[in-house]
């Protein structure tokens, strides 16, 4: 099957569904006192490189503190940053978990800088105005399992490596409404 722009569909679960889930649980989420150091700068990277200080922010933001900031005397996105999803590793720290960033557009490329995100299982950017190829470190995160990379402008071939099981751990995927080519390998689900 050759790929265009509107055929590059691929979803096993509903990204909606998985989206609005993530809402729905977010005061479940535990806010921590302090976030690993290396996902501040990973998110950082995601920031500085997409046009951040542009970003849509959701309103109303009823506390300052959730919008992200990085010149604040402590700088802790498991306190409750907009977007971000953490995981206790410990009683004081947390792991960047899930990132939801549908429609704050985003501007730019994908920046290499997310790799540190271990924890990450749920990347949500969807919806922005992100250009460029789809990275192939995204393939190697190992808890990552629902990406939503639809509707933007990301160009080149479609990541195979995305449905190869010794690869990658997606188990939800939606690239549509982008700019991919190539074929679309054959998949046998279990």
């Amino acid at each position: 099957m050759i790929l265009t722009r509107n055929t590059i569909f691929i979803i096993v679960l509903s990204w909606l569904v998985v989206f609005e889930l993530m809402h729905d649980v977010r005061g479940s989420f535990a806010l921590l006192p302090s976030t690993a150091q290396s996902d501040i700068d990973a998110l950082k990277s995601l920031y500085d490189g997409t046009n951040g200080p542009y970003w849509s922010w959701r309103t109303p933001i009823t506390n300052i503190s959730a919008i992200w900031n990085f010149s604040a005397p402590t700088v802790n996105p498991c306190g409750g940053w907009q977007g971000v999803f953490c995981e206790a590793v410990s009683t004081t720290e947390g792991r960047v978990a899930g990132l939801v960033l549908d429609k704050y557009n985003i501007t730019g490329t994908i920046p290499a800088g997310l790799q540190p995100l271990s924890f990450l299982n749920n990347l949500g950017l969807g919806s922005n105005n992100l250009h460029g190829t789809i990275p192939s470190f995204l393939c190697a995160m190992r808890n990552l399992s629902y990406l939503d990379l639809g509707t933007n402008q990301l160009t080149g071939a479609f990541p195979a490596c995305f449905l190869q099981s010794e690869s990658s751990n997606i188990f939800s995927l939606y690239l549509g409404m982008n700019l991919l080519h190539g074929v679309l390998p054959n998949v046998t689900t279990q």
